[in-house]
């Protein structure tokens, strides 16, 4: 990237090891004529960058809307009941995949609502709990995109319930929108070397400088 007024040029770089570029600086210094900055880059701003298409058959959500990269843990994947198999986690830049954080929010609502694996309750047309026991039926599974579970009956049968059957409303799911000032889906913008100010042989006038006299007087125009 230039600057604006073409005193320097920044130049990003990624490498996984720590290494000395002093000499590439001063031979692109020598080559462009300006100062040179040289940046590293983490893994996921080069994927950004060079863009890509993930494992969903779409172009990177790095490279085409997502503008601000968050936190990414293994919890996720734990908390969405995702099997915890590396190759299908990882992305193309070698870390967990940014879309792990989409549904995060959806999947705790739920989960919240819903009798969790092994809890036993009433179901709704055991009203009062008339059948004399604690509970008549005991979770087995949960379908949170369906919002659904699956319980087991105590004469032995399974039976599956939706979150309306339980009287259990969630909040609409978010609809992920292409973020304002991203870089763009088809290619990263490039910034051309800015015109200078003045041409070669042609000295640049120098500005006046007001001060203050001793006396605390301006100086005379």
């Amino acid at each position: 990237d230039w600057q604006f007024d073409g005193s320097s040029l920044v130049l990003f770089y990624s490498s996984e090891e720590r290494v000395d570029l002093g000499e590439l600086s001063d031979a692109f210094a020598a080559h462009f004529g300006t100062r040179i900055e040289l940046r590293k880059m983490g893994a996921r701003d080069e994927t950004k960058v060079m863009t890509g298409v993930g494992t969903c058959g779409r172009e990177l959500c790095c490279s085409s809307w997502l503008d601000k990269f968050s936190n990414i843990s293994i919890r996720m994947a734990k908390e969405q009941d995702l099997p915890l198999n590396q190759a299908k986690l990882t992305g193309v830049c070698g870390r967990l995949k940014c879309c792990l954080i989409y549904e995060l929010e959806t999947y705790q609502e739920v989960k919240g609502k819903l009798p969790k694996v092994g809890d036993t309750f009433h179901i709704p047309s055991c009203e009062g709990g008339k059948c004399g026991t604690s509970g008549c039926a005991m979770t087995q599974s949960v379908n949170v995109p369906k919002e659904q579970i699956v319980v087991g009956l105590t004469d032995g049968s399974r039976t599956t319930f939706t979150a309306a059957d339980l009287g259990v409303s969630f909040a609409p799911v978010p609809v992920h929108t292409k973020g304002v000032g991203s870089y763009g889906s088809d290619e990263v913008p490039r910034q051309e070397k800015p015109t200078p100010v003045a041409e070669e042989g042609q000295p640049r006038r120098k500005r006046r400088r007001r001060g203050r006299r001793r006396g605390g007087r301006n100086r005379p125009a």
